[in-house]
């Protein structure tokens, strides 16, 4: 995307506009970061799975929208139990399984 940009910024008699479309592009970067819900999350480190679901309380303030296993110490698969459920507390918490015994990292925006 902003090969075009280095290309015009070489140019001496386009280089005051190619600064400002750099300038403005990083700006547009800049505002679609600070939408992104993954940013405003929280990592919460050494949840334990061992047969049975796990609620964890997240501390965002406000319901999750994802989740990413950021470490995992085995080759499991986890999921979120409440993802379709309409009487969980979204707002304050995740539970959680797992395909087998694991411990792992989640990040929950």
């Amino acid at each position: 995307m902003l090969n075009r940009y280095r290309k015009e910024a070489l140019d001496p008699s386009t280089q005051g506009s190619a600064t400002s479309r750099n300038l403005d592009a990083v700006e547009e970067l800049s505002r679609s970061l600070e939408r992104t819900r993954f940013l405003d999350g929280e990592l919460i480190a050494g949840i334990v799975y061992s047969g049975t679901p796990v609620t964890v309380l997240h501390g965002l303030q406000r319901k999750w929208v994802g989740y990413l296993v950021t470490k995992l110490n085995a080759t499991e698969v986890v999921a979120a139990l409440d993802v379709n459920n309409p009487e969980a507390d979204k707002a304050a918490q995740i539970t959680l399984s797992a395909s087998g015994n694991v411990t792992f990292d989640l990040c929950v925006f």
